[in-house]
């Protein structure tokens, strides 16, 4: 009894000193993190006082959303419905969303069209225009339209240059960003975000990638944006959001 109360000892200090969610992708093993730092109210936020509704969604719609493309676990928003970073990022959009009440919203990197199904699930008044140049994301986008109306605009091609080109009739009230992480192309989508003067904008990968820091860290500084809030440690990938001055 006591060499293995010893080995939970040392397992639990292990885990308290040396890791982090970045290193670990599995679902158990971030469980164990948060515990061994004490962070037992991330967890009951992630799952249980949530900002969206989970019963909602339709297992049989996330298959065929997934099956559009190459699975992408830590790239895609559904892919693991009860994954901790994955509630985390969903919680922390949609707590946006209700926030600021949108109706338009702008989305750069449609991918397998995640995002416009939780979004829909949250509010099917909300429209969406969203940009990708995935010829695939264009079946998921079909797969959600024939299931849920026309509530998704798709707009095919480089960002750097559809989006130059959409000039809407209406508002947008919230951009969600993640498209291209190379440093030149998210500045372009920033910029564009500023020209539409979009009030609130979230960007994905904050934390994980070298160029995104770069690009919104440059447009912050130079543009009249300043940044609100930060998703918390279980996602360390980082989803940033910035509202207009």
């Amino acid at each position: 009894m006591r060499k293995i109360i010893i080995k939970l000892i040392n397992f639990y200090r292990s885990y308290k000193t040396q890791a982090h969610p970045g290193d670990q992708k599995n679902n158990f093993t971030r469980w164990l993190y948060l515990l061994s730092r004490g962070n037992v109210n991330l967890i009951y936020k992630a799952y249980f006082n949530t900002a969206f509704d989970w019963k909602q969604l339709d297992i049989e719609v996330i298959n065929k959303l997934n099956n559009t493309m190459p699975s992408n676990p830590e790239g895609c928003l559904l892919d693991k419905v009860n994954d901790l970073r994955t509630r985390t990022q969903v919680s922390f959009l949609v707590s946006i969303l209700k926030q600021i009440n949108a109706k338009k919203i702008l989305e750069i990197g449609t991918h397998k069209a995640m995002f416009c199904y939780v979004v829909h699930l949250y509010d099917n008044s909300i429209t969406i225009d969203t940009f990708s140049n995935l010829p695939e994301s264009q079946k998921a986008v079909d797969i959600l339209s024939r299931k849920y109306g026309e509530y998704i605009h798709y707009h095919l091609g480089d960002s750097r240059q559809t989006l130059k080109d959409f000039s809407p009739n209406y508002q947008i009230d919230f951009a969600w960003i993640d498209g291209s992480h190379y440093y030149e192309v998210l500045m372009s989508d920033l910029v564009n975000c500023d020209r539409l003067k979009i009030l609130n904008i979230a960007v994905d990968d904050y934390k994980w990638s070298n160029d995104v820091k770069k690009a919104v860290d440059k447009f912050v500084a130079k543009y009249n944006y300043s940044i609100t809030d930060i998703s918390n440690l279980i996602d360390y990938r980082g989803i940033i959001h910035l509202t207009r001055n």
